[in-house]
């Protein structure tokens, strides 16, 4: 189970290290939701990743992992109470406030490229999963 590094003696401590993580991790995020980012894009980029590069130097591709990494982080922390959501898929005007009724999802919400866009489907996942979500929310009203 070594994931990222070393194959390990102890399946147990590996497990124990990467509970720690995912632990440290969610905090993380929730520090910089505190600090003021509001969307998964904005919070991954406040963060470390793997050997300590920031999001904007990953490859475009990685670069989408790890923000659709972070948004299910964010999930998890909103079931947990630990920070505060808005209505899925809701738009924020340019001062963060929700504009009342107006959804989005796909590249018109939020790309995980931030500005750039490297090519045709890359972010159909992140747009299926945001669609669902902001339809369910829709229907709840």
């Amino acid at each position: 189970m070594p994931a990222h590094g070393p194959v390990g003696d102890s399946v147990h401590r590996r497990a124990d290290e990467l509970l720690a993580h995912h632990r440290d991790r969610l905090a993380e995020m929730a520090a910089a939701v505190g600090a003021g980012a509001w969307t998964a894009y904005l919070v991954a980029r406040t963060l470390p990743w793997t050997r300590r590069r920031t999001l904007d130097d990953r490859p475009p591709y990685h670069r989408m992992l790890a923000v659709n990494d972070t948004a299910l982080h964010l999930d998890l922390l909103a079931e947990q109470g630990r920070v505060a959501t808005h209505r899925m898929g809701g738009v924020r005007d340019v001062d963060g406030g929700l504009i009342g009724g107006l959804n989005a999802c796909g590249n018109m919400a939020a790309s995980p490229f931030g500005p750039g866009y490297p090519g045709a489907g890359t972010t159909l996942a992140a747009a299926m999963r945001y669609g669902y979500l902001s339809g369910r929310s829709l229907a709840a009203g």
